[in-house]
Parts: C-alpha cells; sequence; structure tokens
C-alpha cells in the first residue's frame, strides 16, 4: 500500500509517505509566510498534489485534528481555517 498521512494546521501541514509499511518520506509544507487564505489553498494543494504523483499514492489519511481542541484555547477564527483548509484539501485530492 502507498499512503500518505496528513496533520493539517494553519501554519504548516505535516506529512508522511508509507510505501509497503515502510516510511518513505517525512515533512512538513510551510504555510507561514503566505497571508491570503485563497493562494494558501492553493498551494498546499499543489504541495499535496505533487507528493500525490510523485510517491503514486493509494490512499490517504488525514488526522482528525479539530476533534482535540479544547474551546478555551483555540478561537473561532483557527477552527474555521483549519476547517477551510481541511475541506478544500479533500476536495482536491478527491476531485483534482
Amino acid at each position: 500500500m502507498r499512503a500518505l498521512g496528513l496533520d493539517i494546521s494553519t501554519l504548516v501541514i505535516g506529512f508522511s509517505v508509507i510505501i509497503d509499511r515502510q516510511l518513505i518520506d517525512v515533512g512538513v509544507i510551510n504555510l507561514t509566510k503566505i497571508k491570503d487564505i485563497f493562494i494558501k489553498l492553493n498551494y498546499s494543494a499543489d504541495e499535496i498534489r505533487c507528493l500525490v504523483d510523485k510517491h503514486k499514492i493509494e490512499s490517504i489519511f488525514v488526522e482528525q485534528r479539530l476533534m482535540g481542541f479544547q474551546v478555551k484555547r483555540s478561537s473561532a477564527r483557527t477552527l474555521m481555517m483549519l476547517s477551510l483548509i481541511l475541506v478544500y484539501s479533500i476536495y482536491v485530492i478527491h476531485w483534482a
């Protein structure tokens, strides 16, 4: 199996590539310098698409990060931004 694991946040997207139970690649997609949300979305989607093509990915797994947030520690804006990045990433990966 060729799998891509994603840990999506507003500033970086962590990724790992596992092929036949071996860790092949690990890293981050750095979004810290990108302020415009639409540019950030397109950049992250392009980077994820490159990983999928490079490693011939068959399955993608995304951490369920939003479920673990504590209300007093995360702002509504941060949660909305994470939701948007997550939904857009899934859309691009599945239909692009």
